[in-house]
């Protein structure tokens, strides 16, 4: 059984595995316990009692930006992340969204525009670097806006 509830400072070292399981960057929990305290929401997926997933939102004079957004890649295409999102848009005051998403993130996107997330620009090679010997080039990002209607 999911449960979606808010999270404080005391789960900033799991929100930190959790979010290096999903992706190439790490966070420290110093980061996420440091936010928590002063300017940032989170809620968090629980699957029996083990957090399986989570959004993470810096709150700043009356918007809201969505900072990281992860499910443990086991988890996925189950709906997760469909019911964090929900739940922050359901429980927050802050009528205002944006983020920044991976254009590669076929999912994520999905998802934004499901919601009503629209698209307001392209940053240009804001993930990673460019690596030419592995062949990698950085990926741009695309932001979104959102508001309560």
């Amino acid at each position: 059984m999911l449960e979606v509830r808010l999270l404080t400072s005391q789960y900033a070292s799991i929100m930190a595995e959790v979010y290096d399981q999903c992706f190439p960057d790490a966070w420290e929990a110093s980061f996420f316990q440091d936010k928590l305290e002063s300017s940032c929401l989170a809620y968090g997926a629980f699957q029996e009692e083990r957090l399986i997933g989570f959004i993470f939102t810096q709150l700043v004079q009356g918007e809201g930006e969505i900072l990281t957004f992860c499910v443990q890649e086991q988890c996925r295409g189950r709906g997760i992340g469909a019911q964090l999102l929900q739940k922050l848009l359901q429980q927050s005051k802050i009528s205002q969204y944006f983020l920044e998403v991976n254009a590669q993130n076929k999912a994520a996107i999905s998802l934004y525009e499901r919601f009503g997330f629209l698209k307001r620009g392209v940053r240009k090679a804001y993930y990673g670097k460019v690596d030419q010997k592995a062949q990698q080039k950085a990926q741009d990002a695309i932001i979104y806006g959102y508001s309560k209607k």
